[in-house]
């Protein structure tokens, strides 16, 4: 495609580090193939209402029914079903490998590992993706489980089949969250309005924004964390085995007054105020 467009407009200039793929539908199926096989072609992925299990889609084809007269008469999903059989060679149960080969859901852990952001819009009143959950919801949770802090989000609304990727709706967004547009381009989309440093506020804080909007909010401020307080020092020991404190020793009771004890019987007082008895 670069090769393509650089032959075509000479004057454009190509960053093969800046190749985005958006594609809706079938569209969005070929551009989830590109990152799982090609991770290192694209800066970025963004799929509307794709089909990721061609087997389950084979069969989801029979839910598919005609607002107005089927163009070439017959049921939707019978012609659909022989448009599938005719591209892959047959039906599910006689060429499995080819249905799973052509479904991004079989390289769910090689666009988990790939790094490449990706972006899964998919819509619970898709008229043709009948079965959205179990197609871009079930991709969706497979990529989360086998990397969660895979760069890959989803977007679940309410419209019809590849309405959200015209640039008046989602598309806008899409680029935006890929900084391939302002945030102030897409402030009409979102219902907000500008804000400083190429953000976006809310025009009333009860209004809620669109979730794929919220990215574009400025971010608050954080608190500085206190200083923690400096613990006190402590008091140095001595080098060996500290030594006991001496404990405080009662005082000594007072002495009584010594008088002398009367000499026994036929005994003779001492000079020295001691006595001896027979």
């Amino acid at each position: 495609m670069p090769e393509i467009v650089r032959r075509a407009l000479q004057w454009v200039r190509i960053d093969r580090r800046r190749i985005y793929a958006f594609g809706g539908s079938m569209g969005g199926q070929e551009v989830l193939l590109l990152a799982a096989r090609h991770p290192r072609l694209v800066a970025g992925v963004a799929a509307f209402d794709a089909s990721t299990d061609l087997r389950a889609r084979y069969y989801a084809f029979a839910r598919i029914r005609c607002w107005r007269r089927c163009p070439g008469g017959g049921r939707a999903g019978a012609r659909l079903q022989a448009l599938a059989r005719e591209e892959v060679g047959g039906s599910p149960r006689r060429r499995f490998s080819a249905y799973a080969a052509r479904s991004p859901v079989t390289y769910a852990g090689a666009l988990a590992r790939s790094g490449v952001p990706l972006q899964l819009w998919w819509s619970v009143s898709d008229g043709v993706v009948v079965d959205g959950r179990g197609q871009s919801g079930r991709l969706y949770r497979r990529i989360h489980r086998a990397n969660p802090s895979a760069p890959v989000v989803e977007f679940i609304g309410r419209w019809m089949h590849s309405e959200d990727m015209r640039y008046t709706g989602k598309l806008r967004i899409a680029l935006a969250r890929f900084g391939l547009l302002r945030a102030r381009d897409v402030a009409g989309t979102c219902g907000m309005v500008g804000g400083p440093r190429n953000t976006l506020e809310r025009i009333a804080p009860d209004v809620r924004p669109p979730l794929a909007c919220l990215m574009f909010q400025p971010k608050p401020k954080s608190k500085p964390r206190p200083k923690p307080k400096p613990k006190p020092e402590p008091t140095p020991q001595p080098s060996g085995r500290p030594w006991p404190s001496p404990q405080p020793q009662p005082p000594p009771a007072p002495a009584e007054p010594y008088a002398p004890s009367p000499p026994p019987p036929g005994g003779k007082p001492m000079t020295d105020g001691s006595v001896t008895g027979a």
